[in-house]
């Protein structure tokens, strides 16, 4: 079972648009044992940025994407260890160029900016979970170029 709550705006200034939502959920962890929480949570916001340039109709993006912590489950023979998964943000960007009444569009961008690769889980205690360690969350930065056409 999961639940949540959401809210956003979307504000447009001229050639300017930003737009935000933000998210809290609540799902049922499905672990029957009375040291575990019956729901996990988590937090997320997502953060978008567009700019057209008009002379030369270039429009530059800019995602921000904010992963609150986050619970972890593990086991380790009959005992269930709760870690907490770190909290993270990625950020990405964009420009994108449109050729030929708009059918033609070039993207280029680069993804994970800020090069993540791993996040830190922290917090359990006793047994071989003792202290931290790490979760791959991507593969790091990297960079795109697309090419799409509309027929």
């Amino acid at each position: 079972t999961v639940y949540g709550f959401q809210g956003g705006f979307d504000i447009t200034v001229k050639d300017l648009n930003l737009q935000s939502n933000a998210n809290l959920g609540y799902w049922s962890t499905g672990v029957h044992a009375s040291d575990v929480p019956v729901y996990g949570q988590v937090f997320d916001l997502n953060n978008n940025l567009n700019y057209l340039i008009p002379k030369i109709n270039v429009n530059i993006t800019l995602n921000h994407r904010y992963n609150g912590k986050q619970p972890n489950y593990s086991l380790s023979g009959d005992k269930i260890y709760i870690n907490t998964l770190q909290a993270s943000n990625f950020i990405d960007a964009s420009l994108t160029k449109k050729f030929f009444s708009n059918k033609l569009a070039l993207v280029m961008g680069v993804k994970n900016i800020t090069d993540i690769k791993t996040l830190r889980i922290d917090g359990s205690v006793g047994g071989i979970h003792q202290g931290s360690s790490t979760r791959q969350a991507s593969l790091g930065r990297s960079m795109f170029a697309t090419v799409k056409y509309n027929f």
